[in-house]
Order: structure tokens, then sequence, then C-alpha cells
């Protein structure tokens, strides 16, 4: 499950991974007219990934 944030009391389902990136988005679901924010955003996204894939 791919998360916009950390939540508490996920539910612990079998072969369900709960992912939320490592820090807050400079893009929110409320402002997406700023296209730097869009690409920070997603280079966040880009590096979170990795770090995960690696084991980190």
């Amino acid at each position: 499950m791919l998360l916009t944030r950390p939540y508490k009391n996920l539910p612990d389902v079998p072969g369900r991974v709960y992912v939320w990136p490592s820090e807050e988005t400079p893009a929110d679901k409320i402002d997406f007219t700023d296209p730097q924010k869009l690409r920070d955003t997603w280079a966040l996204g880009q590096q979170d990934a990795e770090a995960y894939l690696n084991g980190g």
C-alpha cells in the first residue's frame, strides 16, 4: 500500500506492505499548481523507492 504519510495503527494483513514518504512531500493534495513542487515530490518518491528496494 502506497501511503502519502505515516499512519498509526495500520492493520497487519498477510502479504501487505505499507510504504510512505521519508519526509513531508513538497506538493500536497491541495496545491498542484507549482511545477517545481511536483518535480521535488517526484524526486523524493524516487529516492525513497530506491532506498526501500536497497533494504534501507
